[in-house]
């Protein structure tokens, strides 16, 4: 078994993000209602309680305990189109993981959001460890919210239902 690399999946989290700069705002808060985290541009998701969280503007980053697995929302700047969206994540994705693979798109309509659902593998060009990914682009009110997890390949399996519920928790 090849050992995890902490830093080859903070690279591919680091390098993603460049582009997810924040549109300026309120910040983002935990919904004491709901147990879930608001975010400026009026969308609700949750995150685990025992994760470590860091907001910087309307940027927020979610690490679990163990450093093994990290997320990343967003609203992009200037980008307010799936297809755009898409195309720069794999632009950036591009510049830090090689022999990408895509799982097939899914796009969804849920209520008054809309979204598709991308995942996909890739070996981190730094430090050779297969890493799995996923993000979900998410449409309301015109705003775009972007959501991007990733972990090392050989422990996907223990956050599979995490990165699942998080990217369904996205109201």
């Amino acid at each position: 078994m090849q050992r995890t690399s902490r830093a080859g999946f903070r690279l591919v989290i680091a390098c993603c993000v460049l582009w997810l700069y924040a549109v300026p705002g309120s910040g983002i808060g935990a919904h004491p209602a709901f147990d879930e985290f608001s975010h400026p541009s009026g969308f609700r998701f949750w995150l685990p309680d025992d994760w470590k969280v860091s907001a910087e503007g309307d940027a927020l980053s979610a690490e679990d305990r163990k450093g093994l697995a990290a997320i990343e929302v967003s609203v992009p700047k200037n980008i307010r189109q799936f297809d755009s969206a898409i195309d720069d994540m794999e632009k950036e994705l591009n510049q830090t993981l090689k022999n990408i693979r895509y799982d097939k798109p899914v796009e969804q309509s849920l209520g008054s959001i809309e979204r598709v659902l991308l995942s996909g593998t890739g070996v981190d060009r730094e430090s050779g460890v297969e890493m799995v990914f996923g993000f979900g682009i998410y449409h309301k009110n015109g705003k775009l919210l972007i959501v991007f997890a990733v972990t090392a390949a050989e422990v996907y399996d223990d956050y599979e239902d995490v990165f699942i519920k998080i990217l369904n928790s996205v109201k």
